[in-house]
């Protein structure tokens, strides 16, 4: 390694002295030590070309001199006008480096800020944390935050300070080299960001009211409403009499239809407006799996056959009879989830499937629903909105199939608080016409023997507990 540098020496000397030579040559000054040979000469010679070699080598100086200052002077002016506050400051609190940026925050020139101790900028209740932190960085010398309050003509502003601890810092405080231990410090004035936080903390805890208000609006209007609304059905079904003639019996039924909807709008608001004010809660007891399929067969099987559809209904073999979970919330789901097919199939059927997979935990297994219906499906862009309160799909939906959008966001919420999964996918009819016309067959789960392909299917999982022992409900 040493005989490598020697040698770059060697070049570098012999490369400085082949360009005085060459300026000696280029100037006629240089004599020609063939025709000189006696040792004067050759002197003469050396010195010339040694002089040559020093101005050469204080030329290099010039340039690099230059190329230092010009670099030094870039870095202060970076150092002066950086958009956040530079200090370094000694191991015993004073300030002997500052930028302008930082005297700005002040509004104090560099005099009145170097020599004076930190904490004299700082806010009085501030001082005493900053000097434990400030000994405390020195103990443990890795980068530290803090968040300060420093005054400035009479107001106090709050400032973010990162501190970094550094041995032999190059200043010259009194003639010293370099102060043995001392702190960087940068400073950003985050009044704005703290203006921003509490601009948005405002609008948060706003908005939690407002919410918390409309909640408990709706909560009470629904109550309030279905008191009379329950009363209005009460007076119809007394109006119904035999002797009724056939005009009057359908304006009766059209009167007993509107109330039976309006109540069951009602009681989706409710049901929502419970949920996401956090009311809900679950109530997990022993329930049997069987009688979910019947509840839905004994809820749907009249205004199915009055539609003209056909109600399938398939239960797993070896689905658990028994299990542990809140039964009511279930078939809440379920019933949405039927309900909302039942709507928007005009012709077909619904089908219903109950089935289970195991879980991880051997005390819990995965319930799960699937419901696919023959109807008029939805485009991807109303699958991905699905879900969202209130949602129809357009305003000719919304006046043939009456309702106002909540069967599946009040599953989505069910399922969330119940720890499940839903998922969803459907295909438009004029699309699953065109698939059809084309000879494609499209896989689905548990087709009707009739080949007719579902518009839409939705997927619940549940993960419950297995029961030992079955309660009737």
């Amino acid at each position: 390694m040493n005989t490598k540098k020697e040698y770059q020496k060697n070049d570098q000397a012999s490369d400085l002295r082949r360009q005085a030579e060459d300026r000696l040559a280029s100037s006629g000054k240089d004599p020609d030590t063939d025709v000189h040979p006696d040792t004067e000469a050759r002197l003469i010679h050396d010195l010339r070309v040694h002089q040559v070699e020093l101005e050469l080598q204080n030329e290099e100086l010039r340039e690099t001199q230059k190329h230092l200052e010009a670099a030094r002077d870039s870095y202060a002016r970076l150092f002066q006008q950086a958009p956040v506050g530079y200090l370094i400051v000694q191991d015993n609190g004073v300030i002997i480096q500052v930028n302008a940026t930082f005297c700005a925050m002040l509004g104090l020139s560099i005099n009145d800020v170097v020599g004076k101790p930190l904490s004299d900028f700082l806010e009085q209740e501030d001082r005493g944390i900053f000097l434990g932190r400030f000994k405390a960085f020195f103990k443990n010398p890795e980068g530290k935050t803090m968040e300060l309050r420093m005054h400035r003509y009479g107001e106090t502003f709050p400032v973010r300070m990162r501190a970094r601890v550094e041995d032999k810092i190059p200043v010259n405080p009194a003639g010293q080299k370099a102060i043995a231990h001392g702190l960087f410090l940068t400073v950003s004035d985050i009044t704005e960001q703290k203006r921003a936080e509490t601009a948005l903390r405002t609008a948060k805890e706003q908005a939690e009211v407002a919410d918390r208000t409309k909640t408990d609006f709706l909560m009470n209007m629904s109550h309030e409403l279905r008191t009379p609304l329950n009363g209005l059905l009460g007076m119809l079904g007394l109006l119904d009499q035999p002797e009724m003639d056939a005009d009057q019996s359908k304006l009766l039924t059209m009167a007993v239809n509107s109330a039976n909807r309006l109540s069951r709008v009602l009681t989706d608001i409710l049901d929502l407006t419970e949920i996401e004010a956090g009311r809900v809660t679950l109530n997990n007891r022993p329930f049997s799996t069987i009688q979910l399929t019947e509840s839905v067969r004994d809820l749907f099987a009249p205004v199915f056959q009055e539609k003209g559809l056909q109600l399938r209904i398939n239960t797993a073999q070896d689905l658990p009879n028994t299990a542990i979970g809140d039964d009511i919330r279930i078939r809440q789901v379920l019933f949405n989830l039927v309900g909302n097919a039942f709507k928007f199939t005009p012709s077909g059927e619904v089908a219903v499937h109950v089935g289970w997979e195991p879980s991880d935990s051997p005390k819990r297994f995965m319930l799960m629903l699937r419901v696919t219906d023959t109807g008029i499906g939805m485009s991807p862009e109303q699958q991905s909105r699905a879900f969202e309160s209130f949602y129809q799909a357009d305003l000719s939906i919304t006046k043939r199939y009456q309702g106002v959008g909540l069967g599946l966001t009040i599953v989505q919420r069910l399922m969330d608080l119940m720890q499940g999964t839903v998922s969803l996918r459907s295909i438009p009819q004029m699309e699953r016409a065109r698939k059809m016309d084309q000879g494609m067959t499209l896989s689905s789960v548990d087709h009707s023997a009739s080949g007719s392909t579902p518009g839409t299917e939705v997927l619940c999982t549940i993960p419950l507990e297995y029961g030992v022992a079955c309660a009737v409900s």
